[in-house]
């Protein structure tokens, strides 16, 4: 299914517009098979089809600096691990994502990713498993809300987001473990609004935030076993 010779180091505009999925599995996409890491470092403007599920799309490319633009009709369906491995790139083109439910993977090890595009909608997101992990340059999460967290997929979140200063607006209330959360998120200030009314043990939740200075209107209703925290 991989498009281009590994050996690619820059593509140019790409125009599919009868496309709507770049990948057969999270092991196989049109830029990579099973095990390979592309080292691809540019890409241009593509062009795809209307409504386009973009998991595993440029995952594991950890090369890849730059991506100009993409354009679509409609929003994206799909974004599961998309950027995951993108080690290199500080920035994402801006496209719909308000029809997203899962960030699973989705910009795992982008370690010098920066911001993400001021206006997305991520309200309807509930499953955030691994989705900022080892974000080392992210800073403006606080700036977003997310929707109601899925019962485990909070564990691990923001885990070594180490410049991240504030956390999105989210809602815990069905959240039913906690493990890792806010594990070396070393920036971080404050943690603040959430309420955890069906989780009952927690596990390094927020270890080694080193610049943590408040915890304000947090509660942990059913909370029977903490642990290292």
């Amino acid at each position: 299914i991989r498009v281009f010779p590994l050996s690619v180091k820059k593509i140019g505009n790409v125009y599919v517009p009868n496309v709507t999925s770049f990948y057969h599995s999270d092991s196989r996409t049109w830029l990579r098979d099973s095990n390979e890491y592309p080292v691809i470092e540019e890409i241009g403007t593509i062009t795809c089809g209307e409504n386009p599920n973009f998991n595993y799309m440029f995952n594991r490319c950890s090369k890849l600096k730059k991506i100009s633009d993409i354009i679509f009709d409609g929003f994206v369906t799909g974004l599961t691990g998309a950027f995951e491995y993108c080690e290199l790139i500080e920035s994402i083109p801006n496209f719909d994502v308000s029809d997203i439910t899962s960030l699973y993977k989705t910009f795992n090890g982008c370690k010098n990713l920066k911001r993400l595009p001021d206006n997305w909608d991520l309200s309807n997101v509930s499953n955030v498993y691994y989705a900022f992990t080892n974000c080392y340059s992210l800073e403006n999460l606080g700036d977003f809300e997310l929707g109601t967290i899925n019962a485990t997929s909070l564990n691990c979140t923001f885990e070594d987001a180490r410049s991240m200063i504030n956390h999105p607006k989210m809602d815990c209330s069905e959240v039913t473990s906690a493990t890792r959360v806010f594990l070396e998120s070393m920036a971080l200030k404050e943690i603040k609004d959430l309420h955890f009314n069906s989780l009952t043990s927690l596990s390094l939740f927020c270890g080694n935030t080193y610049s943590l200075q408040k915890v304000t209107n947090v509660s942990f209703n059913k909370l029977t076993k903490p642990s290292y925290n």
